[in-house]
Formats: structure tokens, sequence, C-alpha cells
């Protein structure tokens, strides 16, 4: 698996060797950058539900959320038991929210003694609370909107008892580099896709920049028709 730089890299580099003669180029490898993450999640958002796709290799894992008993004033009001109820509290940054519980692996306890918790980004979770056989057990609703204050999304743990200080997470996030504001190494990740679609990101933006510029520095064709004169 590559970095996102050396994507990126690898894009320019195809760019440059498919356009021999043009030098001026005005995009930067962070631009690249940009458009690789937009590019795969345009992707991922095409195949996931596709008949045995595969999307774990798209997870980053988040370890030591930390998790308080907060308000449920943010939860919608088919949730909202009592207005002074407190319910387990925790925020995460940027999941894939178009693909709503299709982007979550895991989410639990860190030890991952059990299967995790079901998530919910819409009202689907009413099926989970009416249903005889879920109906007790613990789910997380994760707030379709960021905390404006800082960026990230606010889930709550439902019926839920428990003691958890931590939470740690398996999910296919927005901005893979979002990651690095909960990691504890400054070590170069690898962006978190596999090779087929990686190399599918290649190939498209090489694709898309060799035709801007293309029709860019294409030469200016004369007009040599004239008027027809009656």
């Amino acid at each position: 698996m590559l970095t996102i730089n050396e994507i990126a890299s690898a894009i320019d580099s195809h760019i440059r060797t498919g356009l021999k003669g043009v030098s001026n180029f005005s995009y930067s490898i962070e631009m690249l950058e940009r458009e690789v993450t937009i590019e795969r999640n345009r992707i991922l958002e095409s195949v996931h539900k596709k008949p045995g796709f595969e999307i774990a290799p798209f997870y980053q894992t988040v370890n030591g959320l930390k998790a308080d008993w907060g308000s449920i004033s943010k939860l919608p009001v088919s949730l909202q038991t009592t207005t002074e109820e407190q319910v387990l509290h925790f925020q995460l940054p940027s999941p894939l929210t178009t693909m709503k519980d299709r982007s979550v692996g895991y989410i639990g306890s860190p030890l991952r003694d059990s299967d995790g918790w079901k998530a919910y980004f819409d009202d689907s979770y009413k099926k989970h609370m009416y249903k005889r056989y879920t109906s007790h057990r613990p789910f997380v609703y994760i707030h379709p909107v960021p905390d404006v204050s800082n960026g990230l999304y606010d889930a709550y743990v439902l019926n839920y008892s428990g003691n958890l200080k931590l939470i740690s997470m398996d999910y296919v996030m927005e901005n893979p580099e979002d990651i690095y504001d909960f990691m504890l190494t400054d070590e170069q990740m690898k962006f978190p896709a596999p090779e087929w679609c990686v190399e599918e990101i290649i190939r498209r933006l090489t694709m898309k920049y060799m035709s801007l510029y293309r029709q860019s520095h294409a030469p200016t064709q004369p007009n040599n028709q004239t008027d027809n004169v009656a």
C-alpha cells in the first residue's frame, strides 16, 4: 500500500510523461492529494452496495476516543425519553456519512471482547428499537452534522449502562488525513484503499489532468472560411 503522497506523486509523474513539452503545470502535489481522497470516496460510494464488495480495506482504526456522559439534546425526539437523561457520548472525526451505517465496521470497547455496537446515522435506528431481539441491545446514534466548534461528530450510545471511558472504532473516514489528530506517531500512514482502487484513482486523475492540459494548450485553429457572396 502507498501513502497519499506517493499516490499523488505517481499521478504527477504520469501526467508529465504523457504531456512532454508542457512545462507550466499549475497544480501542486497538495492539490492532487485532495483530489485523491475525493476520487476514492466517489469510487467507494459507487461500488459499496455491489454483492460481495469487501469494504474492510477502506476502514481506518481510531483508538482511545474519550467517552463521557452527555446531554441528549442532539438526539432525535424519539430517542429523548426525558430531558434530564444522560447517555454515553463521544466524538469522532469525519465519518463518510453518505454511506451511513455501511461506513462503520466496529464501535465498542478497546478490548474488542464483543462484536461491538450497531451504528445509525438516520431514523433507521427505529428498526433496532422496535424489533424484539434487538430492542434491549446497545446501539450508537451518530449525529450526521458535525459540531461547529471542532468539526467532530457527536455519537451517543443508547441502551447502555456500563462505564467505558474510551471507545475504539473501525470505519471509513471522509478525510483519511483527519486520523493524524488521534495518532500517537507522526509516521505517514498508508492510504486506506486497496490496490485496485488506487490504480483506478491514478488512472482517472491522470486522464483528467492530461485532458485539461491538452485542451488548454491546443493550438488555435485559423478561420479559413469566407462568407459566400451572392
